[in-house]
């Protein structure tokens, strides 16, 4: 009965907060996102000033434990390194674009924050130029 519920919320029909939250479970264990409020989704390509204003937050956070970053639709490693200073204890790279097959097309372009709650996921922000999505981190408590 449990494969059967994990595999519905996992499908293309899912809402987009239950495909996030299965890529989330093939990525991350538990253990990944012990104290982990937020999961902080970047596509290297996209809406320009989203991405830089993601990466400068990357930048800005990267030592704050209670935020993981994923860097997914990569387009050059190198790029990407030359950018950012990549911290492996606070970031996933998504090489194969897993995270990128949960967003909804027409958003795959923006950077999104995931907020987390007892290692499930309790909401979903896209940082786009009609939403601030960082805003809520800031509002938060961290």
């Amino acid at each position: 009965m449990a494969i059967v519920i994990l595999q519905l919320g996992c499908s293309t029909n899912a809402n987009e907060k239950n495909k996030f939250e299965c890529v989330m479970r093939k990525v991350f264990s538990d253990v990944d996102l012990n104290n982990v409020d937020y999961l902080v989704i970047i596509p290297s390509q996209g809406c320009g000033g989203c991405i830089s204003a993601a990466e400068n937050y990357y930048m800005e956070n990267k030592k704050n434990k209670k935020l993981k970053f994923v860097f997914t639709n990569i387009i050059s490693m190198k790029t990407l390194k030359q950018k950012i200073d990549i911290d492996i204890h606070s970031v996933y790279l998504d090489k194969e674009n897993i995270f990128l097959t949960a967003y909804p097309i027409e958003k795959q372009i923006y950077p999104v924050v995931i907020k987390l709650r007892n290692q499930k996921i309790d909401g979903v922000y896209y940082q786009s130029p009609e939403s601030e999505a960082f805003k809520k981190i800031r509002n938060s408590t961290l």
